[in-house]
């Protein structure tokens, strides 16, 4: 699976994964940023990247996403997001993570509010 920053082509593909400097890269994470403290910053990215490399998908299209689920007329197509969030959350658990861990990497659900 081939992740693009919004400084490369669809077509090129270097990495397989977001590393904190290319996830910076998105407008909309540094949006994200300015809410969040410095101290609580890198929490954040390291918590936001798992997130993106676990569902191959990045920020911008995430937030997309979230959008469309928003103006969906109908509920059942409003919960997308929401339940890549719990898939994540069951998938942290399945693979022994411990609680704190876990619950640390709750806070992704501030980005989608």
């Amino acid at each position: 699976m081939c992740i693009t920053t919004p400084n490369e082509k669809k077509e090129s593909c270097r990495y397989k994964a977001f590393s904190l400097g290319q996830l910076k890269e998105f407008k909309e994470v540094q949006t994200w940023l300015k809410n969040i403290s410095s101290g609580s910053q890198g929490v954040y990215l390291r918590a936001l990247t798992r997130f993106c490399n676990w569902c191959g998908k990045n920020p911008h299209a995430l937030i997309l996403q979230r959008d469309r689920e928003l103006k969906s007329d109908d509920p059942n197509n409003r919960t997308g997001i929401r339940d890549l969030l719990l898939d994540f959350r069951h998938h942290l658990e399945h693979i022994g993570l411990a609680p704190k861990t876990i619950n640390s990497l709750n806070l992704l659900n501030n980005l989608w509010d």
